[in-house]
């Protein structure tokens, strides 16, 4: 079995808030299962780990995805012009953590093949579980 799919298969469908210490733990498999989707370059994957609508919030710019598939379709290419093979995580940190909900401080970095770094981000995303599911709803960059 891939890793993506270990991801996938660890807590999707657990977590439904019974404490707000399994919230922090399937919150964080979501981030790094979205993580996982984004270095696999699957935008699918990827919305998959989002719940709609996703607002992004850039600069003092709103963004908001009322439905899957609003990933910029240069992504990922737009990366490899400038030598990105990888995100990583530097630190996921909870701020607020609620039964069905949990604020992080995400710290990551965009790297080279040779693992060297590119640039490194410092963001606020919001996790909630909704319908049963855990996904990604907010992001602040």
């Amino acid at each position: 079995m891939s890793q993506l799919q270990d991801l996938v298969d660890a807590g999707q469908g657990k977590g439904d808030g019974d404490s707000l210490s399994e919230a922090v733990a399937v919150a964080t498999a979501c981030l790094h299962r979205f993580t996982a989707a984004f270095n696999a370059c699957d935008t699918q994957a990827m919305d998959s780990e989002l719940h709609f609508p996703h607002s992004l919030l850039a600069a003092s710019e709103e963004h908001v995805w009322h439905s899957p598939g609003q990933h910029p379709t240069a992504l990922f290419d737009e990366l490899r012009k400038v030598g990105w093979a990888f995100t990583q995580y530097e630190s996921i940190k909870p701020l607020v953590v609620s039964p069905k909900k949990v604020h992080f401080s995400v710290v990551y970095s965009r790297r080279r093949a040779d693992g060297s770094v590119l640039t490194q981000h410092e963001n606020i995303w919001v996790v909630i579980c909704r319908d049963s599911r855990w996904g990604i709803v907010w992001r602040s960059y």
